[in-house]
């Protein structure tokens, strides 16, 4: 038996293992749409009096809750913790048979030690872990879990956090679980997984892993049959004494991965990018992914059966066995159309596939609910004309920032007649209302309510950056919310916006956007969680040219909760050369919008458990590529179309990854789901479609256990699986 430090610097052990199916229904549960508290819970509360006798916390903004000297906090079933920016609580303590329970918002410590930890016993269900984004820690502060042996969960739904252990090497199980937003900014792993022989994990999928040059690498160890999707990594094992991979996928029966990416700085102290050793099947769609230089190669293979690419771009495979041992491989490059017949080619290779191996559907969304905050408060043009004669607020407004860094501001209606200005490479700045209502912000004219400010810089310009919070603030009119832009005496072309906070807001009303970067360096790591965007042209905007400064680039900005209401140009409009990648949307409403997304040089893009009522553009998923760029690797993942519908969902299809429709719903009306033009692709696995007859054109198109009713047509071209049950 072998042994090897912990992500969390625990010693775990493993030996075999067995796994179970893939992804399995998404739950939704009663409180999902939550209310502002009345108060916040204020410091020096007994806090496991309060959870037992309550059954719920909520929590104020920057306020360390671990002065009353407990170590840990034991979570009761049915409790909501509700979390504000760099709240911090003690280790909160999951015990066996706890379910139905809600945390929110909450930051991690800061150590390498978990912040939430289940410790076993019978099996908890249906706990929903949304995590923060560090608070005054940065990515240090990130949320971590930790299931202990003997640990048996069901239906967890994690998302937007910094690392996973599961260590269930003597017995326990994961089962029916989701993973989302993983961003991994440590030296440690961010997923390290060591299942068992006896008790099979199943139904699980990770939806985009970001490790982020990590020393360690992520492991699944008979973690049972896996879903990874959008999973990166950048510039593992720097120093040359960490691991050679920086992904292992190891003893699953199956493995589906769909864009796989990353790269390396260290090429010479790396092997591949991923390793796969002892699993019997492999299906991999749309790997991008550029490996280090000792093995030549993205993947790694060893003792692996069956494997499918299909859409790939160049990728290489080094296979660790005899010839002749892996078998019934084929690939679809980029260039390729699929067969139009049922019975040729890869077809009826991949319907046997489905038949032999009984790939369960992916999840249908079952019911709707309410994912975000619903809209409060007077109307956006109410609150306008009210505050136009009110007193001019923005010198007492500034002069908090510039006193306190972090202004904490009594909820109210504030008129201002100019810009506040805030953003510094020494300190992190914002506003937060400083109790439970909203601060509401009212633009007496037509400019931006918030701009960055220029900063004396130390480091080298593409090194700069910022980090803000703002927390329970509504922005009405004005030009924008938030502007950040390379103009004098806003953040200029060198800065980057990261690992800020933005949660519990309101922007309505503005005449250009709610929040704009133009010409930047970028924005990064970025976490939006309960927002709403409403009645305005544009939710979120931003332009660059090149690959220094001005880029303006926009990864891993996670979308958690959020409403985009009224939005009458696009959702998420981004128009800059270099590649941005791994934005998510996570249970979030869009409702009476234009485009969805419009995009130059993106690439995995996931919206997954949302809605979409009314969306009114000629193209959902719009690129603006003009041969220099390139858009795709799109994800729309349990989700629900109905109302008006555009008449084409996506026309991301460059670079042969094009989008991809998992376990969701589409009723619309006369909608075609791809564009007609040459090189489109799209791949339909597990969705429910009802739209009016379209044809589609001859692509490379895939469709899997996706039931039509209404549209004959839609799918006439292309190939057509249908696996027996």
């Amino acid at each position: 038996m072998k042994a090897d430090v912990g992500a969390f610097g625990c010693v775990r052990f493993w030996g075999a293992w067995v796994g179970g199916l893939v992804l399995a229904g998404v739950i939704f549960p009663a409180w999902s749409a939550v209310t502002r508290p009345a108060v916040f819970l204020q410091k020096g509360a007994d806090l496991q009096k309060v959870l037992d006798t309550t059954g719920e916390l909520q929590l104020a903004p920057d306020i360390d809750y671990r002065s009353s000297g407990k170590k840990r906090l034991i979570v009761p079933s049915g409790a909501k913790i509700l979390s504000r920016w760099n709240a911090r609580l003690p280790v909160l303590v999951i015990g066996g048979g706890v379910h139905d329970v809600w945390i929110e918002g909450l930051d991690g410590q800061g150590s390498e030690d978990p912040d939430i930890l289940f410790t076993g016993g019978m099996p908890n269900r249906n706990v929903t872990i949304v995590g923060g984004n560090g608070g005054r820690l940065g990515m240090a502060g990130r949320l971590k879990v930790r299931l202990e042996d003997d640990s048996r969960v069901e239906g967890l739904e994690l998302a937007e956090y910094g690392a996973l252990e599961v260590l269930q090497g003597t017995s326990g199980y994961v089962r029916n679980s989701v993973f989302s937003h993983a961003l991994g900014y440590r030296p440690g792993s961010t997923v390290w997984w060591e299942g068992n022989d006896d008790e099979a994990s199943f139904g699980n999928a990770f939806l985009h892993v970001a490790s982020i040059t990590p020393k360690w690498k992520s492991r699944w160890n008979h973690a049972g049959p896996l879903w990874l999707v959008g999973w990166d990594c950048e510039s593992w094992n720097g120093d040359g004494k960490g691991d050679r991979n920086c992904f292992e996928v190891e003893n699953s029966p199956s493995l589906v991965s769909m864009g796989l990416s990353g790269g390396t700085l260290y090429g010479d102290k790396n092997g591949a990018l991923a390793i796969i050793r002892h699993v019997p099947l492999v299906v991999d769609f749309s790997s991008r992914a550029r490996g280090g230089l000792i093995d030549k190669a993205d993947l790694a293979f060893d003792d692996v059966g069956e494997n499918y690419h299909l859409f790939r771009e160049n990728l290489r495979i080094a296979d660790h066995v005899p010839a002749g041992i892996r078998s019934g491989d084929f690939y679809i490059g980029n260039g390729e159309a699929l067969p139009a017949t049922r019975t040729t080619g890869p077809s009826s290779a991949i319907r046997e596939l489905l038949q032999r191996q009984q790939f369960p559907p992916l999840p249908l969304v079952a019911a709707t609910g309410a994912f975000a905050l619903p809209v409060s408060g007077p109307a956006p043009q109410s609150v306008v004309v009210l505050a136009r004669s009110d007193i001019d607020q923005a010198a007492f407004l500034q002069h908090l920032i510039d006193r306190d860094g972090v202004a904490r501001v009594p909820p109210g209606t504030y008129a201002i007649s100019r810009s506040l200005r805030l953003g510094s490479v020494e300190r992190i700045e914002g506003l937060v209302a400083s109790d439970a209502g909203e601060v509401v912000l009212v633009a007496k004219g037509n400019f931006p309510l918030v701009q960055g400010r220029a900063t004396k810089v130390s480091l080298r310009a593409e090194l700069a950056q910022q980090s803000v919070v703002f927390s329970g603030i509504t922005f009405a009119g004005g030009s924008h919310g938030i502007l950040w832009s390379a103009d004098s005496g806003n953040v200029g072309p060198g800065m980057t916006v990261a690992t800020s906070t933005f949660e519990q807001l309101r922007f309505v009303g503005q005449s250009v956007a709610g929040v704009a970067a133009n010409g930047i360096a970028g924005i990064d790591s970025n976490s939006w969680r309960r927002v709403v965007f409403e009645d305005v042209p544009l939710a979120m905007s931003g332009s660059g040219k090149g690959a220094g400064a001005g880029m303006n680039y926009a990864d891993k900005q996670g979308f958690m909760f959020c409403t985009f209401r009224n939005i009458r140009d696009a959702v998420w409009r981004w128009d800059s050369e270099r590649p941005s990648g791994g934005n998510f949307w996570y249970r979030s409403a869009f409702e009476d919008v234009g485009h969805v997304s419009v995009t130059r040089a993106g690439y995995s893009l996931i919206w997954y458990g949302s809605t979409f009522t009314d969306v009114r553009a000629n193209t959902a998923l719009k690129m603006l590529d003009n041969g220099t760029t390139a858009t795709g690797g799109f994800f729309i993942i349990s989700s629900r179309w109905s109302g008006v519908g555009p008449a084409t969902l996506t026309d991301t299809s460059s670079w042969g990854v094009g989008t991809y429709l998992l376990g969701s719903e589409f009723r619309l009306g006369q909608t075609r789901l791809v564009e007609s033009k040459d090189g489109a692709m799209l791949l339909s696995w597990g969705n429910r479609v009802e739209t009016l007859p379209l044809s589609m054109p001859l692509g490379r198109h895939l469709v899997i256990n996706t039931t039509s009713r209404g549209t004959t047509t839609a799918f006439e071209l292309g190939t057509h699986i249908s696996s027996v049950r």
